[in-house]
């Protein structure tokens, strides 16, 4: 036959120090899930950065080759900002 556990109620205090410590716990999570967040973005920056010096070295040795003008440039980016 199952016996029947009987289970003490929490008083109040014992309900607002669990509460504390699981604000607690979830202060701590969301700090830590900001410190992740912070560095994939960080990385991201980077990459973009190291995509944007790429594409500046390629459209300046374009330039210099002649093969590219500055006008089709401004151009290409105004079609690209208005659409």
């Amino acid at each position: 036959m199952a016996k029947l556990v009987k289970f003490k109620k929490p008083t109040r205090k014992q309900l607002l120090e669990r509460i504390v410590l699981l604000e607690e716990e979830i202060g701590k999570v969301k700090i830590e899930t900001l410190k992740v967040v912070e560095q994939e973005l960080n990385t991201r920056m980077a990459q973009l950065q190291d995509l944007l010096t790429e594409i500046t070295a390629l459209v300046a040795l374009l330039k210099s080759k002649g093969l590219i003008a500055q006008e089709e440039i401004n151009e290409w980016l105004r079609k690209k900002r208005n659409g």
